[in-house]
């Protein structure tokens, strides 16, 4: 079984003769389920520049990386950073890039999937959720389908490194 919500964890069933750590604690059954945290593995995992930068400002750099790309407690992070260099580079939401915008976490997961769920003609809810939790106060059609679009790819990204990366792990 696979947990993949704000974390990662994969548990199996084990046969309790076969944990040294466990002697003599055998179940009626012989068998315990053995929980792994895998947000602790780091190494070759597919990254991108927004994951780099999310991981070297957080509380544990370099650590549990591939729970920081995965789970839904940084995805709000990893979009908003892709929408901020889109503001500063390509003057996204007009000449001042609002300053909630430039705080981290400032959008999160459950907004990015808010605002998913709008399709293209009716983007009036993205307006708002930027508006409200991004300080984005010159939303127009245009730029609220682009940022409907990135946090689309963001999200499919998200998926297939999940499915690329357990994967991995069950080589």
């Amino acid at each position: 079984m696979i947990v993949v919500i704000l974390g990662t964890n994969v548990c199996y069933v084990e046969r309790t003769d076969a944990i040294p750590k466990l002697p003599g604690q055998i179940s009626k059954s012989g068998t315990t389920i053995i929980n792994t945290e895998l947000g602790a593995f780091s190494t070759g995992l597919l990254l991108i520049e927004y994951d780099r930068g999310m991981d070297a400002t957080s509380i544990n750099p370099g650590e549990q990386i591939f729970e920081k790309t995965i789970s839904g407690m940084y995805l709000g992070e990893i979009v908003r950073r892709v929408v901020l260099e889109m503001a500063e580079t390509g003057s996204l939401f007009g000449s001042s890039i609002p300053e909630k915008l430039q705080t981290p976490f400032s959008l999160r997961t459950p907004h990015i999937c808010a605002m998913q769920q709008y399709t293209s003609t009716n983007l009036d809810a993205v307006g708002s959720i930027l508006f409200n939790e991004a300080g984005v106060t010159s939303s127009s059609f245009s730029c609220t389908q682009v940022t409907s679009l990135a946090t689309e790819i963001m999200s499919l990204l998200n998926s297939s490194r999940n499915q690329l990366q357990v994967s991995a792990f069950s080589v």
